[in-house]
């Protein structure tokens, strides 16, 4: 009992403290021109990239990146020269070359910091902010307006019927999109979500419609999340296809997945979803998924953004195919190196200051040659056939590869017996979204796969929303070898 009531106190927190954000967020002062902002972000992103490396990186000597400029010889002074002189992407690229830059698992300070030979001490709060989260978030929402307003005359989304398709854990993403929208006249129509009451799923839900209920006291016209039945995605193409019998054509908000899984329901039913706009980020569009939405009629574009940054870039109606996105410039600056892209965060209210970030996605950096909406304010670059490596995206989650071996690799064993080489997680192309399925040797003497699932559950919580899309297989089978006769302990999915 005592453990219940500690959880519960300790759940009550966190949805008080992202209440207050959402309250924040809704009183937060409207700018008069969002585009116009954009714009003049775009004409000063050399100046503000120095200032912001000036009052986060040099002024701040427990910040990580001061030492590395310091072990690269490289001044404030001298920064501004090279920028001043050569361009900002120019000056990233020196000073990548020099040892200015930052992984993923060093950001997470799950590997440490070593350069020319040295190590720099680092916390996972050395990049972030001394404001409070709440603030930053309503400063980056107002920003992203702007964002939501090209794309909305870009499509011509006035007038349709707007929905999202999102789990109620984690809450911020819809409701943060609910929230822009009702900001400047907007309603979402619908917030559909997968999974149903009991149990943990149950809080979350109740979580979940506390932060719309938040929203709504403070003028917001916020949605309350509409559960799917048995995870049944006809719910959605049924909606659609009733706004359309009635006139009224429909975008939908929503993970990749999510969206071929509703493009799959509507073909299975027989629901009309002809000239249906998604919107889909978290894991990219593959060619089977885009495959699947166009044969129900409908239409995909992606949506590129990561949690240390935000919003990467959107793609404008003449990015039919393959992973492509207009590249928002005025608040990132993005170079390449070998296969993977690098960003540097440009805006003061950014998630995390970072400098050169190294992710796992990589991209061919080029001049977009369309006639947009998008580059018509200025965003005239483009990456083009977006891929990633190295993390499983599944409906969203974004897992490191090097988390999800040690979890295989050493947890799993170590609780249930066997040992390296008898787990092994595969990530694949299902017949309408991202499958994940964990296959164990038989010689590993499971005994409960259902002990199994929960273990992967509380050691890994985006699992769960796996789970509630039906996405997430646990058998016993022994694991399949690559084609050199070894057992990968992980075998992720193949994109482009």
């Amino acid at each position: 009992m005592t453990a219940v009531l500690r959880y519960f106190h300790g759940a009550a927190g966190d949805y008080l403290r992202r209440a207050a954000r959402v309250r924040e967020l809704a009183l937060a002062p409207r700018s008069g021109d969002p585009i116009a902002r954009l714009g003049r972000q775009l004409m000063q992103r050399e100046l503000r990239f120095l200032d912001l490396v000036l009052r986060f990186v040099f002024e701040r000597a427990g910040n990580p990146y001061f030492h590395m400029f310091r072990l690269a010889g490289c001044r404030y002074e001298d920064l501004v020269e090279i920028v001043l002189a050569e361009g900002l992407e120019a000056a990233l690229q020196m000073l990548h070359r020099n040892g200015v830059f930052l992984t993923g698992e060093e950001r997470s300070c799950s590997k440490p910091i070593v350069r020319q030979g040295r190590e720099i001490a680092s916390s996972p709060n050395s990049f972030g902010h001394w404001r409070a989260e709440g603030s930053l978030q309503a400063m980056r929402n107002g920003y992203f307006e702007g964002y939501e307003l090209l794309r909305r005359r870009e499509f011509g989304l006035a007038g349709r019927a707007h929905i999202q398709v999102r789990p109620v854990w984690p809450a911020q993403a819809a409701i943060h999109d609910c929230l822009r929208a009702a900001r400047r006249g907007g309603i979402v129509d619908r917030w559909f979500a997968p999974g149903g009451f009991s149990g943990q799923d149950g809080r979350q839900w109740l979580g979940a419609g506390f932060l719309a209920a938040v929203a709504r006291v403070h003028g917001l016209a916020v949605p309350f999340p509409s559960p799917f039945a048995g995870n049944d995605y006809g719910a959605v193409s049924r909606f659609i296809a009733e706004r359309k019998r009635h006139g009224t054509a429909s975008f939908v908000g929503s993970v990749t997945s999510h969206a071929s899984r509703v493009a799959g329901a509507a073909l299975a039913n027989g629901h009309d979803i002809a000239g249906a706009i998604f919107f889909a980020g978290g894991e990219p569009v593959t060619a089977a998924k885009r495959a699947l939405v166009r044969q129900a009629g409908a239409a995909i574009f992606p949506i590129y953004s990561i949690p240390e940054i935000g919003p990467i870039g959107f793609a404008c109606r003449e990015m039919e195919d393959g992973a492509t996105v207009h590249l928002f410039e005025d608040s990132v600056a993005a170079i390449s190196h070998r296969r993977s892209l690098l960003f540097t965060t440009l805006l003061p209210m950014a998630p995390q200051i970072l400098i050169n970030f190294e992710t796992t996605d990589s991209a061919t950096l080029e001049r977009a040659s369309c006639h947009c909406c998008f580059r018509r304010a200025g965003f005239t670059r483009r990456l083009r056939s977006l891929t990633t490596f190295g993390q499983l995206t599944a409906f969203g989650a974004a897992v490191p590869a090097a988390a999800l071996t040690r979890l295989v690799e050493v947890a799993l064993p170590r609780r249930f017996g066997g040992a390296a080489g008898d787990y092994q997680l595969v990530e694949g192309e299902g017949g309408a979204q991202t499958e994940v399925t964990l296959r164990i040797s038989p010689r590993a003497g499971v005994e409960s796969l259902e002990a199994v699932k929960q273990f992967f559950w509380n050691e890994l919580p985006a699992s769960r929303t796996w789970s509630q899309a039906g996405a997430f297989h646990v058998f016993i089978a022994d694991p399949v070898r690559s084609s050199s006769g070894l057992v990968p302990s992980l075998e992720l999915l193949a994109r482009g």
